[in-house]
C-alpha cells in the first residue's frame, strides 16, 4: 500500500472597512458630550453663584419669582 502526503495551505484574508463616515460620529458624538457636560457645568456654577448672591436657595427663588413676574 502507497502512502501519498499532501500538503494542506490556509490563506486567511482580512478586511478592515472601517469608513471615515463612522469616524465622524464618533468624532461627533464625542464633541457633542463634551459640549454638554460644559453646558451642565456652567449651569451649576451660575446656580450657585445666584444662590450666594441672594443669600441662599429660598431667596433665588423669590428673586427668581419677582424676576419672572415683573415685581
Amino acid at each position: 500500500m502507497e502512502t501519498t502526503r499532501t500538503l494542506q495551505t490556509t490563506n486567511v484574508t482580512v478586511n478592515d472597512n472601517t469608513r471615515i463616515s463612522d469616524t465622524l460620529a464618533h468624532v461627533s458624538i464625542s464633541a457633542f458630550a463634551i459640549g454638554s457636560i460644559a453646558i451642565g457645568i456652567l449651569g451649576f456654577a451660575s446656580m450657585i453663584g445666584g444662590m450666594v448672591n441672594s443669600g441662599g436657595p429660598l431667596g433665588l427663588a423669590l428673586n427668581w419669582f419677582k424676576a419672572v413676574n415683573g415685581l
